[in-house]
């Protein structure tokens, strides 16, 4: 699959006393004789026949083709940026809805740029970027991101980032965040969009939500993901004031009508072996006046009760077993442009350091 994009040559140049120079990479220059970039073999008159290391000159042999240096361009920066984050060939070339094809042209090109490979080959038939690949990988990034902001500059175009959210987080967490995120990228506008679970995945899966932040059951150990998640401890709650003993008729009360937390409340009920019901009240707040009325239990993420927690208007219930977790997943969209990939990232850093300072306040 790499072939195409690596130029591979599986036997020495001709011409070339070193008999293991199997480049992956060769520059035609006067007209028909080739060069070897990394090793400097040639079979033209003009070039020393003994195998020897082609002086490099920002990145181009020291006889590129025709005399003229190939420029970069901003598809080369495109190409390698995503086979950086994509890892393979064929998934950087669907990040950019690109052909296979497309792609390993590019990254050729580049090649010929640069006068040295983009990829190396690795045991077991991966690859891995070139150390030369790897020092120009930051300045690719910069340049894209420049070019996002130039061009949305020049039309007048608000740069936009939607955030996607279940209640919780947009009330608890994410304020901080978008604080941080409009500090560290004031041409960025965001939005955001709390909402059901349910609904939000569909939003995202439609393309009208960039980074989707939602509670989710605890995965497996084996479960594989780009961006870490987070436990999210749940509490039983019960109105602080109230002494009488816990009844098994008591409603559990969740703010949404489906979705993990839900699915989590009706778990543990059935775990207890009670006839307890669980009502959904539409809202965090709709929780709390229920509980706070009495004769009812509340099932909230920790993050959510703090507050209330702090100043007494909640207090947690004592179980036999240990409550179940959620998770915060974090989906970004793919393909979204530098400038908003940089603000998801503030957001996400921004949000799990609330969470790992929370939990090491407990």
């Amino acid at each position: 699959m790499f072939s195409s994009a690596w130029g591979l040559l599986r036997s020495p140049h001709r011409g070339s006393l070193n008999p293991s120079c199997t480049s992956m990479t060769s520059s035609a220059v006067d007209g028909g004789s080739f060069m070897c970039i990394p090793c400097g073999c040639s079979d033209g008159e003009s070039l020393p026949i003994a195998c020897r290391r082609a002086k490099l000159t920002i990145g181009l042999s020291e006889k590129p083709m025709g005399g003229k240096k190939t420029p970069l361009e901003l598809r080369h920066f495109a190409a390698l940026v995503a086979l950086a984050e994509a890892g393979g060939v064929g998934k950087a070339a669907r990040r950019l809805g690109v052909a296979q094809s497309t792609l390993s042209e590019a990254l050729l090109s580049l090649e010929r740029a640069l006068g040295h490979p983009v990829l190396e080959r690795m045991p077991g038939a991966s690859a891995a970027l070139t150390e030369v690949a790897r020092r120009l990988l930051p300045h690719a990034r910069s340049i894209l991101l420049a070019t996002e902001r130039a061009h949305a500059e020049a039309l007048a175009m608000p740069v936009r980032l939607v955030v996607g959210t279940v209640e919780s987080v947009g009330t608890h967490l994410l304020p901080m965040a978008l604080h941080a995120c409009r500090s560290a990228h004031p041409q960025l506008e965001l939005q955001v969009s709390v909402g059901l679970c349910e609904t939000l995945k569909a939003s995202f899966a439609a393309g009208r939500i960039d980074l989707l932040l939602t509670l989710e059951r605890a995965r497996t150990r084996s479960s594989r993901s780009a961006i870490p998640a987070h436990s999210i401890p749940l509490m039983l709650l019960r109105e602080a004031e109230d002494t009488s003993p816990i009844e098994d008729t008591w409603p559990l009360l969740v703010p949404d009508p489906e979705g993990a937390l839900h699915a989590a409340a009706r778990d543990w009920v059935r775990r207890e072996g009670v006839s307890r019901h669980v009502v959904s009240t539409g809202t965090l707040d709709g929780v709390r006046r229920g509980v706070c009325s009495g004769r009812a239990l509340g099932f909230l993420p920790r993050h959510a009760v703090l507050d209330d927690l702090r100043v007494g208007r909640l207090s947690t219930v004592n179980t036999r077993g240990a409550l179940p977790s959620l998770e915060l997943r974090v989906r970004l969209r793919r393909s979204v442009p530098a400038a908003l990939r940089e603000g998801a990232g503030t957001v996400t850093s921004a949000v799990s350091k609330q969470l790992v300072a929370e939990a090491m306040a407990e």
